[in-house]
């Protein structure tokens, strides 16, 4: 069972470990279309996102990702 809870503009999602899981695969999926279909830098985009869902876990080593380069102006 997965739970939300939205309070002052945090959101908190409480899931088992079996759901954290699935949800890990998924981001997999989608960073591999993504780098597929959009490109390098929105696979590096969804990396970063699983890198700080996993922040202060210790059983988990980051992805390594080049910093975010800024947006390019017209």
């Amino acid at each position: 069972m997965i739970t939300f809870k939205r309070e002052a503009g945090v959101v908190t999602i409480v899931m088992s470990d079996h759901d954290y899981a699935r949800l890990l695969m998924a981001l997999g999926y989608v960073a591999v279309r993504a780098n597929h279909i959009a490109g390098r830098e929105e696979f590096y985009s969804i990396m970063r996102v699983v890198n700080e869902l996993n922040a202060g876990n210790p059983q988990f080593t980051p992805y390594e990702v080049p910093d975010e380069e800024p947006p390019i102006e017209n």
